[in-house]
């Protein structure tokens, strides 16, 4: 079949397996072009505290927990391959969204740096 050919995809949020085979759709479909129509980023972020002994805290659904370092490995390759927001994370007061605005800034301050340490973790 000849002529233009598009491939489309959108909500992967975040999922790096997602948008491995987003961008393998290329040449298995014969794609002209690849189009990404949003909802690429992952949607929820557990902040891990250092805690003595070399282990790490944090709170999931209103429980705290206790991770071993060692396993740090094995939660990176989740957080990749698997997201989960609901929406009233993000509702708050002024102050609590100058927090995420903040949160994202050093984030986007220290995107490369990040991604480096991403490709090494794997």
């Amino acid at each position: 079949m000849s002529g233009f050919h598009l491939f489309f995809a959108t909500d992967i949020h975040g999922s790096e397996t997602c948008f491995r085979k987003f961008l393998n759709a290329g040449l298995a479909y014969k794609a002209d072009v690849l189009i990404m129509g949003g909802d690429m980023t992952g949607k929820m972020l557990v902040p891990l505290v250092e805690a003595a002994g070399g282990e790490y805290t944090f709170e999931w659904l209103g429980a705290a927990y206790s991770l071993p370092a060692a396993e740090l490995p094995h939660t990176a390759r989740a957080a990749w391959e698997t997201v989960w927001l609901p929406q009233p994370v993000l509702l708050g007061d002024e102050r609590d969204m100058q927090s995420v605005v903040a949160a994202i800034q050093k984030i986007q301050q220290h995107a490369e740096e990040l991604s480096i340490q991403a490709i090494g973790a794997k």
